[in-house]
């Protein structure tokens, strides 16, 4: 950073039928930031901050989540909460369901590794902020969304699939990394939160699933065992793109190329087992070894989602 005092992004114009400017807030760092920069003024004024719920986040993010929201009342800067249907940890162990939303790993018997389709954050994040704003400002009204993707994670910017709303990325207008955050927000007296994300995030590195707490462990331990019980006996055949209900979308870990694109989906088979550790085996495993410098098949959790988790 090369100066400490923000540049002023450039702000589309006020007027009756003027976007509304809302912030993203995840509870992370970076989106912590963008919405204290705002709201103290540093940057330019959004109308409002909005957080989904998944109804499993961790502890510090929902503790960062309730500092910004009194932070927000003191300062006239209001930062709604939205929810999905239901809980995504409740969603993953309810028997009713033959599909689960979070990604987790699949290891067959003969050790053919894959993955299932990862539509947690469109459940849990995307739709129910859409549905939300819609319901707050009307159903006529536009909005810039102020994600809080750094420098260092430029490669996950994108615009939004619907015409009433633009993305907007202040952090990268101002040439931010997250250590530049980090730095502002010492400086300024606010603490500087850790990633955000679900407890049992199969996308965690190593380093993530050992800085959590010993009962988020407990508890991801005591999902990731549920879902082998639950979903081993499913053994529906699975078609390319379809995700209906009653359907596990499965791709082989083997085709997953650099990007995680264009996977080759195949066959939810009775002898496969789901995991939320990327290396196929329980959670209480891992634990228990903490390998943390084994190799990983995501190492950083930035190349994963798109602008919605982690940040």
């Amino acid at each position: 950073m090369n100066d400490s005092t923000p540049r002023t992004p450039s702000q589309p114009k006020k007027g009756t039928d003027s976007p509304v400017n809302i912030i993203n807030v995840s509870g992370g760092l970076q989106s912590t930031t963008l919405a204290l920069l705002s709201i103290t003024g540093t940057l330019d004024r959004a109308d409002a901050g909005i957080f989904a719920d998944t109804g499993w986040e961790k502890k510090d993010t929902y503790t960062n989540i309730e500092m910004l929201i009194d932070y927000g009342k003191q300062h006239d800067f209001p930062i709604h909460v939205c929810r999905g249907k239901g809980n995504i940890r409740d969603q993953a162990l309810n028997p009713e369901y033959d599909f689960i939303h979070m990604p987790v790993f699949s290891v067959t018997a003969s050790g053919k590794r894959g993955m299932t389709k990862r539509q947690c954050t469109d459940h849990y994040k995307i739709r129910p902020i859409r549905k939300a704003l819609r319901e707050i400002y009307g159903k006529n009204a536009t909005f810039v969304q102020w994600i809080g993707i750094s420098t260092d994670e430029a490669l996950r910017m994108r615009q939004a699939d619907v015409k009433y709303i633009t993305n907007r990325y202040p952090l990268i207008e101002l040439g931010w990394s997250r250590a530049d955050c980090a730095e502002w927000l010492q400086k300024n007296g606010f603490g500087v939160p850790s990633k955000s994300s679900c407890i049992g995030c199969p996308f965690h590195s190593n380093e993530t699933w050992l800085a959590l707490n010993e009962e988020e462990r407990a508890d991801a331990i005591e999902v990731d065992e549920s879902i082998r019980n639950l979903y081993q006996h499913k053994t529906k055949r699975i078609e390319p793109k379809k995700t209906n209900k009653g359907q596990i979308e499965i791709f082989d870990l083997e085709t997953l190329d650099a990007k995680h694109d264009n996977p080759d989906y195949g066959e939810l088979k009775s002898d496969m087992k789901l995991h939320l550790h990327q290396s196929g085996e329980p959670l209480a495993d891992f634990f228990a070894a903490k390998p943390a410098a084994q190799k990983q098949l995501f190492p950083d959790e930035q190349h994963i989602c798109t602008g919605d988790c982690f940040l």
